[in-house]
C-alpha cells in the first residue's frame, strides 16, 4: 500500500526514501515490473532454446542410428 510505505521504509532503517510521492512509488514500482517481466521472457526463451538444441541432438542421433540399421 502507497501510504503505508514511508512508515514501512522508516521502520526498515531506509529514512532517504521516506519521502516519496505517490506517482514516484507507482513508476518505480512499474519500472521495476517491466524489468523483471522482461528477464522472465528472456529467460523462458533461452531455456527454450538450450532445450530445443538438446532435443534436435537427441533427435539426430536417434533418427541416424534408425536410418543406417535398416
Amino acid at each position: 500500500n502507497s501510504e503505508s510505505l514511508p512508515q514501512m521504509l522508516n521502520q526498515m532503517g531506509f529514512s532517504q526514501f521516506a519521502a516519496i510521492e505517490p506517482a514516484e512509488y507507482w513508476q518505480a514500482t512499474f519500472l521495476l515490473n517491466a524489468l523483471c517481466g522482461t528477464f522472465n521472457v528472456a529467460l523462458i526463451v533461452g531455456l527454450g532454446a538450450l532445450g530445443g538444441m538438446i532435443w534436435v541432438q537427441r533427435y539426430q542421433k536417434n533418427s541416424m542410428s534408425t536410418v543406417s540399421s535398416s
